[in-house]
C-alpha cells in the first residue's frame, strides 16, 4: 500500500492477517507483485490453490489460535517443498534493517545489479520499488518515535533520515492524507491497531 485505505467497522469482526515480509511472497503467488499494489482483490482471483488450501486447513476450526496454526502448517509446507532462491527477499531485508536509509546504488552494488534491473525485480517481487520501500520504511519510523516520546517534530524529522520537517510532511501528505500533527490528533484506538501497537517485526504496522 503506498496511499491510505479506509476502514469503517459495521460490527465486531473476526480477523486473520497473513504478512510477508518485502519479497516473502514469491513462493506463494505466480504473478508480479506490483499487479497488487494498492489493490484489494480476492485472494482466489490470483491464487486460488493456495486459497483452498487455507480456507479447508482453517475454516472449520472453532478456536482462533487453532486457525492461525492451521494457516501457518500450510505456508510452512509450502515454503518448504519451494524452489525460490530469496535473493531478493535478502537484499529487501537490508533496506528494512537500515529503516529505509541504505543507498539504492549501494544495495544494487552489494546484489550484483545495476539501479534498473534491481528496480525492476523489486516491483515483481515486493510490489514497489528501492526508493518508495526506502521511503515507507522511514514514514513507519515517524510512528516508532512518537512511541518513544519524541514531540519535537524537526528533531524526529531527522532522526527518521528526513531532510527536514517539510520533507516530512511531504510524506505524510502522499502516505496518509494528513499532515503529522493532524494525523496524530485523530488516532483512535482501532486506527492504532493498524498503525502503532505491538509491531510484529521491523517492517510490520499491524498486529
Amino acid at each position: 500500500m503506498t496511499s491510505p485505505i479506509f476502514i469503517s467497522p459495521t460490527g465486531p469482526v473476526q480477523l486473520i492477517g497473513i504478512r510477508f515480509h518485502p519479497g516473502g511472497t514469491t513462493p506463494f503467488f505466480k504473478l508480479p507483485i506490483h499487479e497488487l499494489t494498492n489493490q484489494v482483490v480476492e485472494l482466489g482471483s490470483f491464487a486460488r490453490t493456495l486459497e483452498i488450501k487455507l480456507v479447508s486447513e482453517a475454516a472449520h476450526l472453532p478456536n482462533l489460535n487453532d486457525k492461525v496454526a492451521a494457516l501457518q502448517t500450510v505456508l510452512l509446507r509450502m515454503l518448504e517443498n519451494s524452489k525460490s532462491d530469496f535473493g531478493l527477499l535478502r537484499v529487501a531485508a537490508k533496506v528494512v534493517e537500515s529503516s529505509g536509509m541504505i543507498p539504492i546504488n549501494h544495495l544494487a552494488a552489494a546484489a550484483g545489479l545495476s539501479s534498473r534491473q534491481l528496480e525492476r525485480r523489486f516491483l515483481a517481487e515486493v510490489g514497489v520499488g528501492p526508493k518508495l520501500l526506502s521511503r515507507i520504511l522511514r514514514f513507519q519510523e515517524v510512528f516508532r518515535a512518537v512511541d518513544a516520546n519524541k514531540t519535537a517534530w524537526p528533531t524526529i524529522a531527522i532522526d527518521c533520515g528526513y531532510y527536514d520537517q517539510a520533507h516530512l510532511i511531504k510524506d505524510f501528505r502522499q502516505f496518509a492524507h494528513e499532515t503529522p500533527a493532524a494525523l496524530f490528533a485523530e488516532q483512535n484506538a482501532f486506527t492504532e491497531s493498524f498503525t502503532r501497537k505491538r509491531r510484529m517485526s521491523g517492517i510490520s504496522n499491524t498486529r
